[in-house]
């Protein structure tokens, strides 16, 4: 088996290889970060550079030559951002990508997308995974959901491949840039993290590695979704030790 691993210069990506390269699953990477191409390469992965809103269909053939499986990581998480660049990187980038692996044979899609697209500014327990928003929070939480019915149309257009969503929650671990930084920023600013509801709020979190270790292979071969969430009743002040360890290792 053959993966392809986009976004993978990226915290989820990145921590993608590293986990199928110690599995001794054979690798090919890609990402606009070339010093950490390097790196990827080091570890056994065949890393090819490319940024997905510019790829031309020639380039993706190349990419997608002997691939059994893709896993789209990659995407534009930017807080801020015009509707354009949302859509470029997380909707046109998705379509053009998987219309390309089911031409070229591709098995499996794993689409990483985000329960961003759940948040109304309301306290929810146990959402269930079709909720949506009367209206979405932000361009990225708009541009994941728009993500995952361009995923859902494939998937009816075409049986033979088999497309599944994730939506992580809070992802953190080794290589994160984006939510302990945050929360780091946060503490050196306040002195304290903000926690909902003084502590006493559930929140859900997600380790890179149990990302990347879902069993999507016995899904039937149709598209399913599914939102990733850590065992039930953790709270913020429970989740704050395993954040410090992290931030330590």
């Amino acid at each position: 088996m053959k993966v392809l691993v986009t976004g993978a210069t990226s915290g989820l990506g990145r921590n993608a290889v590293e986990y199928l390269r110690h599995q001794g699953i054979s690798v090919r990477a890609t990402g606009r970060n070339e010093a950490m191409g390097k790196l990827l390469s080091k570890m056994g992965a065949e890393f090819v550079p490319a940024d997905l809103t510019e790829l031309v269909s020639s380039q993706a053939k190349v990419m997608l030559a002997g691939i059994d499986t893709l896993w789209h990581c990659s995407s534009f998480t930017s807080p801020w951002g015009t509707q354009q660049a949302f859509d470029l990187a997380n909707v046109r980038a998705t379509r053009r990508l998987g219309e390309w692996a089911v031409a070229w044979g591709v098995r499996n899609f794993v689409h990483i997308s985000s329960p961003s697209l759940y948040f109304d500014y309301h306290h929810h327990r146990d959402v269930q995974e079709d909720f949506r928003p009367q209206r979405f929070a932000n361009e990225f939480a708009r541009s994941k959901a728009a993500s995952e019915e361009v995923i859902h149309l494939l998937a009816q257009a075409n049986p033979n491949t088999r497309f599944t969503i994730l939506r992580p929650q809070s992802l953190f671990g080794p290589h994160d840039k984006v939510f302990i930084p945050r929360l780091a920023q946060m503490m050196q600013h306040y002195g304290s993290v903000l926690l909902p509801r003084g502590g006493s709020a559930l929140v859900d979190m997600t380790y890179y590695e149990n990302s990347g270790t879902c069993d999507v292979a016995r899904q039937p071969a149709t598209v399913r979704s599914f939102a990733l969430w850590p065992p039930p009743g953790i709270s913020p002040t429970a989740n704050r030790a395993r954040c410090t360890a992290s931030c330590r290792s």
